[in-house]
């Protein structure tokens, strides 16, 4: 998944949510295009790395703990969807 089809298809599920970008060259896996979210009770944050990584961590405020850390490799594709479902349940 790339940050694009993050907008496309995850997005429209994140109402409530801040969301701001940012874009950084040369990471461990390549270019990373990322996204923070922030929300009342969460915050968190997705990588989309050029060489097909993503990296999600959200963190619960009102419990002070982190609920999902996760890093998916290219290897690994087919379950981005699986994982992005799981994400927005746990943002509601």
């Amino acid at each position: 998944m790339t940050r694009d089809e993050f907008d496309q298809y995850i997005k429209p599920h994140l109402s409530g949510y801040v969301l701001s970008y940012s874009s950084f060259k040369g990471g461990d896996f390549g270019d990373i295009e990322r996204v923070d979210l922030e929300g009342k009770s969460r915050i968190g944050g997705i990588d989309f790395w050029s060489e097909g990584w993503v990296g999600i961590h959200v963190v619960d405020l009102r419990i002070q703990e982190e609920v999902m850390n996760v890093m998916i490799g290219p290897d690994r594709v087919g379950e981005v969807p699986v994982i992005f479902d799981k994400l927005i349940k746990l943002l509601y």
